[in-house]
């Protein structure tokens, strides 16, 4: 548990100490590696988390699921001295459908895949 440099509380899980400063007067500083960070909220040793609803934004979801909504389309015309040049090209987004995933209790999880531009 801690603070951010710019003040927000922080609850690091599974995390090791990478660096640390310490200027005077001031803040002793240091730089983490973790698993998880919670940011905005200080959990302490055995408290219970629960979560109503959680979000997570992750990169690469196409390859990692090997689903993608994207179609693309490419046309290629024949020219004068008979080389090949790309005549057409269209990409279409359709969202898959969300993958469910059962969790503990009876609760669910859900992937959703989205195009944000």
């Amino acid at each position: 548990m801690g603070l951010s440099t710019n003040g927000k509380p922080i609850t690091l899980e599974g995390h090791q100490a990478a660096t640390y400063t310490e200027s005077w007067p001031g803040i002793p500083t240091a730089i983490y590696r973790r698993n998880v960070a919670l940011i905005g909220k200080q959990f302490g040793d055995r408290e219970e988390i629960g979560f109503d609803e959680i979000s997570v934004r992750i990169s690469d979801l196409n390859g990692w699921t090997q689903i993608s909504g994207f179609k693309i389309e490419m046309g290629m015309d024949k020219r004068d001295k008979g080389y090949m040049v790309y005549s057409r090209l269209g990409i279409q987004f359709e969202p898959p459908d969300n993958i469910e995933i059962p969790l503990s209790r009876g609760e669910r999880a859900f992937i959703r895949f989205s195009a944000p531009s």
